[in-house]
């Protein structure tokens, strides 16, 4: 259940892209570094859709009572629109959004998440956002602020990476262990 508070949010489940989570990234065009991920929300998740948009409501009121009037930009953004030749953006919206502080991940248990394999690209997951305007450069907007994580469930990875498998599969011999076992070998003892 999507959750608003004035203009904080805790989503549904999105899946995340472009996730440094657990490491700051510098951004080559601005050259900051922060945590930060990119996040795509179903068009059909009405109920995230629509605390977002709430909370956006909230922030520019917010922004125009400390002189921020004249807002023309949004975090989230339409997939099919600006994303169309993409096929993960269909029929998502997306937003991205970071934070100079590290967030504090868990999985759907509460179990604290710290190991790298387990925070990637194409996890699926809850995110909290507060959302905030600003007047920068002559740019007037909102933005989203990223918040906590909350591990729901794998996906598929998106790093560009192919995995030892597919591309050695011509040459995998029969007679082997073909599960994926992360790298173990049965010892003969």
């Amino acid at each position: 259940m999507a959750k608003q508070s004035g203009t904080r949010v805790i989503t549904n489940k999105v899946r995340f892209l472009y996730a440094h989570l657990l490491e700051k990234y510098k951004n080559p065009l601005s050259n900051k570094e922060s945590y930060s991920a990119t996040i795509l929300i179903p068009k059909d998740d009405k109920e995230t859709l629509d605390v977002i948009a709430a909370a956006i409501k909230s922030a520019t009121t917010e922004g125009a009572a400390h002189g921020i009037t004249g807002i023309r930009r949004t975090p989230l953004r339409d997939g099919d629109q600006d994303r169309p030749e993409d096929p993960l953006f269909a029929n998502c919206m997306f937003m991205n959004c970071s934070s100079q502080y590290q967030p504090d991940i868990i999985d759907r248990y509460g179990n604290h998440v710290v190991n790298p394999d387990e925070v990637y690209s194409g996890m699926y997951g809850r995110v909290s956002l507060n959302f905030f305007a600003y007047s920068a450069a002559g740019n007037k907007g909102i933005s989203a602020n990223l918040g906590n994580v909350q591990k729901l469930e794998d996906g598929e990875r998106l790093s560009g990476r192919a995995s030892a498998r597919s591309e050695f599969s011509e040459f995998i011999e029969e007679g082997g262990n073909t599960e994926a076992n992360n790298g173990e070998t049965e010892l003969p003892f």
